[in-house]
């Protein structure tokens, strides 16, 4: 954040106190404009126009399963897939199979997962994913979607030959999870 800051000309500052909380300050620059005697500041307003139709998410009707031990993805697919019919977000591969358990008696199944593949021992997601459709037979024409921080070359083609449907990388990026939706679901 810092580099960043720096490279807009700015500058960030953070300051923290136990139990008060964390202030953190950005501060930029604004161009002026100097006209005779005035000072014009130069700013961009927001867009007024207005808003074309809302997007069709490709979530909207779905119900998923998020399996993800980090908790700031966890926020961040809360975030991303609140319009989804359905959502449960599993941190381990033990909470996952016992939500698969508890929803699979009430005659239930997910359209598709998102699969972390590191996850806390004893579960990996390639293993979890293995262990799902094996368990549960519903679950062999079900989507399921790998999802790693480690973008290397080759783990794609790895992930489709363990059984993924599909594979994106970490950070999550909303355009990219949206088109690896799609594919999944044949959208």
């Amino acid at each position: 954040a810092k580099k960043m800051a720096n490279k807009l000309g700015g500058e960030i500052s953070i300051s923290s106190e136990k139990g008060v909380g964390t202030t953190l300050t950005l501060n930029f620059p604004i161009n002026r404009i100097e006209v005779k005697d005035k000072l014009l500041l130069d700013i961009k307003l927001p867009d007024t126009k207005p808003k074309a139709d809302k997007i069709t998410l490709p979530w909207e009707t779905k119900s998923i399963l998020v399996v993800e031990d980090d908790n700031m993805n966890q926020i961040l697919y809360k975030k991303l897939l609140k319009s989804a019919a359905h959502l449960d977000i599993a941190k381990d591969g033990k909470t996952a199979l016992a939500i698969i358990e508890k929803k699979n008696s009430e005659d239930f199944k997910y359209d598709f997962v998102l699969m972390d593949i590191n996850l806390p021992r004893p579960w990996d997601g390639i293993s979890l994913t293995k262990e799902i459709r094996k368990r549960w037979t519903a679950y062999t024409s079900i989507p399921f979607i790998a999802q790693t921080a480690y973008a290397i070359s080759g783990n794609r083609e790895a992930m489709l030959n363990e059984g993924f449907d599909e594979y994106i990388t970490k950070p999550i990026i909303k355009s990219t999870l949206i088109d690896t939706i799609k594919i999944v679901l044949d959208i």
